[in-house]
C-alpha cells in the first residue's frame, strides 16, 4: 500500500513538473510573437505557436493569400512567416520611403532565409548579407554590371547562358521540384540541400582554374575570379600562357566568390526563363502587337547593324529588407528587426494603379506613358539601392533572345497550347502550372 501511494505521488510530481515545464515554455514561445503590439499594424490571427501564419500563408498560394489579406486588412498590414514578423506594405508612398530615402536604415536582406546561418560557406551570400558586408561585396559585384564590362565580357558567356536555358526547357526541370519532394519523403536525410552542395561544386571549379590559368574558359566563373585577381585579357600577352597563379587565393575569398557566382546563376535562371516564356506565350496570343515588335526590330537592325539593342523602344516595353532601428510612418511603428515584403503582383494588378491592369499593352510603358506611373508600382527588379543587380544582363539577354527570334520566325500558340495561362508560385516566383507551346514558323527570305 505505501508503495502505491509513493508511485502514485511520484508520478503526480512528474506531472506538475511536466506542466509547469510545458506552460514555461509556451509563455516563452508567446513572447515571439509580441512584435506587433502596439504599433498600429492589423494582423490576421495567429494560428500557430510552432509556425505562425505559415501555412496560411501557402496554400492555397501566396498570391491568393496576400490578397485576401490586403482586401481585410489594407495596404499595410502583419503577419509572422514562422516566428519571424513580417510587414506587408502595398502603399506606393512608404515603399518608396523605405526603399529609397530611408535606406540606410533598413539595409539588411531579411530573415526568410536562414540557410547561412547553418553553413559556413555561404556565410558571404551577396543575396543574405547585409551592412558593411553587404556594401563592399555589392560595390565589387557592380563592377561586371557596368553597361561596357556587359558588352565586352558578358556576352561572351552568353552562349553558356543560353544554352543552361534551352536545357531547362528541354528536361522539364522546373517540375523537378515534384520529384525531389516525393524522394525526400521515400529516402528522407540522403536528399541533402541542393544550394549548399552546387555551392560547394562552384568552389571546386573556382579553385581548380586558379590553381590552373592556363585554362580559360569565358563564363561566370573566370569573370569573377579574374575580377578578384585584379587580372585583365590585355595583361597577359596572347603567346605567353601562365602556369601558376602568383595572386594566392584565400579561403574567404574562395567562399565569396563561389557564392557570388550562385547568386547570379540562380538569380538569373529560372527569372529570365520565366520572362522568356511569358514573351514567347504573349506573342503568340497577339499576332499584331508581335508585327509591330518585329518592325521596329528590323528597323533598328537597319540603322544600327544590330549593335545598340537598347535603342529598341518597343522591345523595352515587353520585355525584402529588414529594419535596423524603430521606424514610424504615420500610425504605425515597426520595430527594430522586423522584416518587409512588398506584394509586387497585387502592386502591378491594382485597377488603382493601371488602366485595365488584365489587359496586354506594351504602349502603358512607352516614354509617351511613363510619367502616369506612380513612383513606388512599379518594381520588376525591385526598388533602391538594393534593386536587382542583373537588371541590365536579363534585359540584354532578353533583348537578344527576342530579337534574333523576331527577325527569323513567326511565333504561334502550339495544339496543345491552352488559351489562359493557369499560374502557380514557386520559390516566390509566379510560373506556368503546364508547359507553355509555340511554334516558330521560319519568315521568307530567311537563310
Amino acid at each position: 500500500m505505501f508503495e502505491l501511494e509513493s508511485a502514485s505521488v511520484f508520478v503526480s510530481v512528474v506531472v506538475l513538473i511536466c506542466y509547469a515545464i510545458g506552460r514555461w515554455l509556451i509563455s516563452e514561445r508567446k513572447k515571439c510573437f509580441n512584435a506587433f503590439e502596439g504599433t498600429g499594424v492589423p494582423t490576421p490571427p495567429l494560428r500557430s505557436l510552432i509556425n505562425g501564419n505559415t501555412d496560411e500563408f501557402l496554400k492555397p498560394s501566396q498570391i491568393e493569400s496576400l490578397g485576401r489579406w490586403l482586401k481585410e486588412y489594407g495596404d499595410v498590414f502583419g503577419f509572422y512567416l514562422g516566428d519571424v514578423p513580417f510587414v506587408v506594405v502595398k502603399d506606393p508612398e512608404m515603399i518608396s520611403e523605405i526603399f529609397a530615402k530611408e535606406f540606410n536604415n533598413f539595409n539588411s536582406r531579411g530573415h526568410l532565409l536562414r540557410i547561412h546561418e547553418l553553413e559556413p560557406i555561404l556565410e558571404r551570400n551577396f543575396v543574405l548579407t547585409g551592412g558593411r558586408q553587404w556594401k563592399t561585396t555589392r560595390t565589387c559585384m557592380q563592377q561586371f554590371f557596368t553597361p561596357a564590362k556587359l558588352k565586352v565580357k558578358a556576352l561572351r558567356c552568353f552562349p553558356g547562358i543560353m544554352s543552361g536555358f534551352m536545357y531547362s526547357l528541354a528536361l522539364n526541370l522546373y517540375h523537378w521540384p515534384r520529384v525531389f519532394k516525393m524522394l525526400h519523403k521515400l529516402f528522407g536525410y540522403f536528399f541533402t540541400n541542393p544550394l549548399v552542395e552546387m555551392t560547394k561544386y562552384a568552389a571546386e571549379i573556382i579553385k581548380f582554374r586558379h590553381q590552373n590559368p592556363q585554362v580559360d574558359v569565358p563564363d561566370m566563373a573566370q569573370l569573377l575570379l579574374d575580377d578578384a585577381l585584379g587580372k585583365s585579357n590585355s595583361e597577359t600577352k596572347k603567346n605567353e600562357v601562365p602556369q601558376t597563379n602568383a595572386v594566392p587565393l584565400s579561403q574567404e575569398k574562395l567562399y565569396e566568390l563561389s557564392t557570388n557566382c550562385m547568386d547570379v546563376f540562380l538569380g538569373g535562371y529560372d527569372t529570365t526563363r520565366l520572362a522568356l516564356t511569358y514573351w514567347f506565350y504573349l506573342m503568340g496570343k497577339h499576332p499584331d502587337i508581335q508585327e509591330r515588335m518585329r518592325n521596329e526590330v528590323l528597323e533598328a537592325f537597319k540603322k544600327e547593324c544590330g549593335s545598340k539593342l537598347e535603342k529598341i523602344a518597343l522591345l523595352a516595353k515587353y520585355i525584402k529588407l529588414t529594419f535596423d532601428c524603430d521606424y514610424r510612418y504615420g500610425k504605425y511603428l515597426i520595430k527594430k528587426g522586423t522584416s518587409v515584403m512588398v506584394p509586387t503582383y497585387q502592386l502591378h494588378h491594382d485597377p488603382l494603379y493601371w488602366t485595365d491592369p488584365e489587359k496586354f499593352d506594351p504602349d502603358r510603358f512607352g516614354p509617351e506613358n511613363k510619367h502616369l506611373i506612380k513612383p513606388g508600382v512599379y518594381q520588376p527588379f525591385g526598388l533602391g539601392i538594393r534593386v536587382c543587380i542583373g537588371q541590365r544582363l536579363a534585359l540584354l539577354e532578353m533583348a537578344s533572345v527576342t530579337s534574333q527570334v523576331l527577325r527569323r520566325f513567326r511565333i504561334t500558340h502550339g495544339p496543345s497550347q491552352k488559351p489562359d495561362l493557369e499560374l502557380i508560385t514557386y520559390a516566390f516566383l509566379l510560373a506556368p502550372k503546364d508547359e507553355v507551346w509555340v511554334q516558330l514558323h521560319k519568315l521568307e527570305g530567311v537563310k
